[in-house]
């Protein structure tokens, strides 16, 4: 009797260590794992962060929504006036405390930086609860990428805040 009780708490502790190795993101290959070195949470925050400025910069620019893609259909003066508004959201963006962030994250270079080099080391598939899933799958579902907030509105953010003084003034002056 004795032996069984030592069997199955043998059998607990081993299942609790895996579970823990799970969930603590101990274990490569596995979402807890691929989310805690891609820094996933502090992604969220920043993601979350640009939702609200998006927001912001689309209820601004909502009067224009008539003058079709890239306000082709506007008046030289409305097509002027949503310029405006996209070059004070640029500036509002790239001097924030998110642009800090994404900065910080990304070591602040462009060829050579924490995020890239950890997405394109870490393996295609990933193990979750749910069957593998690809990372790209996991990573915009995990920091809130979707149909409101696609990639490319985190890319065009990030292209803001990784560019040189220089080569933000060159783009705001277009």
């Amino acid at each position: 009797m004795a032996a069984i009780g030592v069997v199955l708490g043998l059998c607990c502790c081993s299942s609790l260590s895996a579970a823990g190795g799970w969930f603590g993101g101990f274990i490569p290959g596995t979402e807890p794992n691929f989310l805690k070195e891609m820094n996933a949470t502090e992604w969220k925050k920043i993601v979350d962060d640009l939702k609200v400025l998006t927001e912001k910069r689309k209820k601004e620019t909502k009067d224009f929504e008539k003058g079709g893609p890239g306000g082709a259909d506007l008046s030289a003066e409305e097509r002027q006036k949503m310029m405006d508004v996209l070059k004070k959201y640029m500036q509002e963006l790239r001097d924030s405390d998110t642009c800090k962030k994404v900065n910080e994250l990304l070591d602040g270079t462009r060829e050579s930086n924490k995020y890239k080099d950890t997405l394109s080391a870490y393996p295609d598939d990933i193990f979750t609860l749910s069957g593998s899933k690809r990372k790209h799958e996991v990573w915009e579902s995990a920091v809130g990428l979707d149909d409101d907030f696609p990639k490319r509105e985190l890319d065009g953010a990030l292209e803001v805040c990784m560019a040189t003084d220089e080569e933000f003034q060159k783009f705001i002056e277009r």
